[in-house]
């Protein structure tokens, strides 16, 4: 039977952003997403013409797909590591609802979680949340920001740092919430992004608990380790005319 979600592709890495930065995690990307940045790295998570080549499934066998990747693989260990977190991302995951997943997955024993731009209720049990808003789209939603461990911008100009802080600007969230800073990974080497980082981390004129952070995946190119990621080199932002 055919499942409510619409799996993008799954593979091993570890977190590269945030402060779960470098440790081990199994992602599960779910396609579909409602914003469409220009720099997005996963665009073909969001290209209508795309979906059709990706399977439907439920919660319970997405669990099973992560279970039988990296559960099984444990008893080849004398003692037995600890199951990697889960991060169910995109696209935009909140586009589901998350619930049937997240059962399935802790009903596996795994820890779960999940990144999103906030902008729509969030569903699912979830040990962390990752809030990465897109200002320049739509703005998170009051909930998502008081339920949200941290958050992550996206810094590709120091006017698109002034308008991510203005999402958070005088909004309730959690007071050991961090607000990490990291530049567009084209934009990684450009002196006036990072100065604009640095500057935000050591005087914070908008918001507090800001850190400079980095996309420490791509440097590594961990992502690609795995064969069940896709080995496609998708452009910035997608190429609509070759479908993602």
């Amino acid at each position: 039977m055919n499942g409510q979600y619409v799996l993008n592709e799954h593979f091993r890495a570890f977190q590269g952003e945030g402060v779960h930065m470098g440790r081990a995690a199994y992602f599960v990307r779910l396609h579909g997403c409602d914003q469409s940045c220009p720099w997005c790295d996963s665009a073909g998570t969001w290209h209508p013409k795309f979906k059709t080549q990706h399977p439907r499934m439920t919660g319970e066998q997405i669990a099973n797909l992560v279970w039988l990747n990296v559960g099984d693989a444990r008893i080849n260990f004398p003692i037995q590591p600890p199951l990697p977190f889960v991060v169910v991302t995109g696209g935009e995951p909140t586009m589901y609802d998350l619930g049937e997943l997240t059962t399935a997955l802790r009903a596996r024993g795994f820890a779960t979680h999940l990144e999103t731009a906030g902008h729509r209720p969030i569903t699912g049990d979830w040990d962390w949340i990752t809030l990465s808003p897109k200002p320049f789209a739509a703005h998170p939603l009051d909930q998502s920001i008081a339920l949200a461990d941290e958050f992550k911008f996206i810094v590709e100009s120091r006017e698109s740092l002034v308008a991510s802080a203005a999402c958070l600007i005088n909004r309730p969230r959690r007071p050991n919430s961090v607000v990490w800073l990291h530049p567009e990974w084209s934009k990684r080497d450009d002196p006036e992004v990072l100065c604009a980082i640095c500057e935000a981390v050591q005087s914070p004129p908008l918001l507090q608990e800001v850190r400079a952070g980095w996309q420490l995946h791509k440097l590594y190119n961990v992502d690609r380790m795995d064969p069940n990621a896709d080995p496609r080199r998708i452009p910035l932002g997608g190429d609509a005319n070759r479908g993602f």
